[in-house]
């Protein structure tokens, strides 16, 4: 079999394996292959790693909205591929899934109604939805130009309060009820491995070739995303719910010990432990009030309501206050900065070095 380019015209992963062809039967150790495209963003903060980083081919900046679309309530964290923008609102009957044209903003198809707290991502040409009903959670695959569904997977005895991420054929939602990392086919939907982490709910985990990452406080794991073997975990003493999305960037993991909210001010603090990604070996420590965007020579860090720029040495390379009201996540796009800020301002920056 060859590869062929309608095989590449698609963004997702694979495991590829090679036949030898002398008729021996012999076959290779399965590699993770990767079709990416810089026009996609298929998770939380932006990649299945949730680094927060994208690169287009070219950047203009645009002087006014392209298109707007009015959701009866507030939308999802929006995945945008396939050339179409998905997003999910909450409603009486569960939630409702929306896809609407990239360039248009004309609905292409739905709404369909889906269960409650839903969360998307999309592998492999194909839109994966997570949703929790009052008896279970469910985990379902849909076609992204029409919303039909291929396969609706019931998994019963977890409940799910958190969000998805997918690669090399498998999705991994984590699970409220009995505390559990799972993997469950992409083809299929089928259960491929669960594992059991030390405590903790709300994690969406941060998937690379290379490890799947999960965060609660005081409690980080790195998984094989294949197998479900956990290769290192880094267990404090700290017992209790909650827990956060974690950053894998640069061969390191970002790990928030959780939402910690100050009971004097009120301020959230999203901040934890630097962990080699690989051995889950102790490299410092962050301090951030959002999920912080990480690059190859740059991380972006909202501290106390100032986004600093900070590089590998430590040092803040420069810092941005805007209107005090700054909140959001920042996102890096080729040499710009993105964040917004309660005030109903979004602010483009120069990254200054990021390259």
């Amino acid at each position: 079999m060859q590869i062929t380019s309608a095989d590449l015209a698609i963004p997702g992963s694979a495991l590829i394996t090679v036949n030898d062809p002398t008729g021996t039967g012999r076959t290779s150790n399965p590699v993770s292959f990767t079709v990416g495209s810089s026009l996609d963003a298929v998770a939380p903060q932006i990649t299945m790693a949730h680094s927060g980083v994208i690169n287009f081919p070219s950047v203009s900046l645009p002087s006014a909205a392209s298109w707007t679309v009015t959701l009866p309530g507030p939308p999802s964290y929006a995945t945008i591929t396939a050339g179409q923008v998905f997003v999910t609102v909450p409603v009486s009957a569960g939630s409702q899934l929306y896809a609407f044209d990239q360039a248009t903003g004309a609905p292409t198809w739905g709404p369909i109604i889906v269960g409650a707290q839903a969360s998307l991502t999309y592998d492999s040409a194909t839109l994966f939805v997570l949703t929790q009903t009052t008896e279970l959670g469910v985990v379902e695959a849909l076609n992204p130009l029409t919303g039909t569904s291929e396969w609706f997977s019931p998994l019963l005895g977890y409940s799910f309060s958190s969000g998805i991420v997918a690669g090399d054929g498998l999705v991994f939602p984590t699970s409220a009820t009995g505390l559990d990392v799972l993997a469950v086919s992409e083809s299929s939907g089928a259960v491929v491995w669960t594992a059991q982490v030390e405590n903790g709910e709300d994690c969406t985990p941060a998937f690379t070739p290379n490890g799947l990452f999960v965060a609660y406080p005081d409690h980080f794991s790195g998984f094989n995303p294949a197998t479900g073997t956990l290769l290192w975990a880094d267990n404090g003493s700290i017992e209790g719910g909650g827990g956060a999305m974690p950053v894998a960037a640069n061969g390191l993991l970002y790990a928030a010990s959780g939402l910690i909210t100050n009971p004097n001010t009120g301020a959230i603090t999203y901040g934890g432990s630097i962990l080699n990604g690989s051995t889950g070996a102790p490299q410092g420590t962050y301090a951030a009030d959002t999920i912080p965007a990480i690059g190859p020579q740059m991380g972006y860090f909202l501290q106390s309501g100032v986004l600093n720029a900070i590089n590998a040495s430590n040092t803040v390379i420069w810092s941005f206050q805007g209107d005090g009201e700054l909140v959001t996540a920042p996102l890096a796009i080729n040499q710009y900065v993105v964040i917004g800020s309660s005030g109903g301002n979004l602010y483009v920056l120069d990254c200054l070095g990021c390259e």
